[in-house]
């Protein structure tokens, strides 16, 4: 069972399609371009696309209603530092 993930505080938009996550006094980086979200949503690959990221509702968001949710992009949130 894949743990639940915890109330997200802030997002921080990288370059290199890598978005770091932090809640709690923790954090970690996620890289979005190493898995397959770039193929499922190929409007993640528009740099200034990706870049408009928000935190909204507990996912990562789009303002054209694209959304992430945290427990798929973090699969083990005990790895956070």
């Amino acid at each position: 069972m894949k743990p639940i993930a915890p109330k997200v505080k802030k997002i921080e938009v990288l370059e290199n399609m890598r978005i770091r996550i932090e809640w709690d006094g923790k954090s970690k980086v996620v890289d979005i371009a190493d898995s397959d979200l770039p193929d499922r949503f190929p409007k993640l690959k528009d740099r200034g696309y990706f870049k408009q990221a928000h935190l909204s509702g507990g996912s990562i968001s789009w303002k054209d209603g694209l959304h992430l949710d945290l427990d798929e992009l973090v699969y083990d949130w005990s790895t956070a530092q």
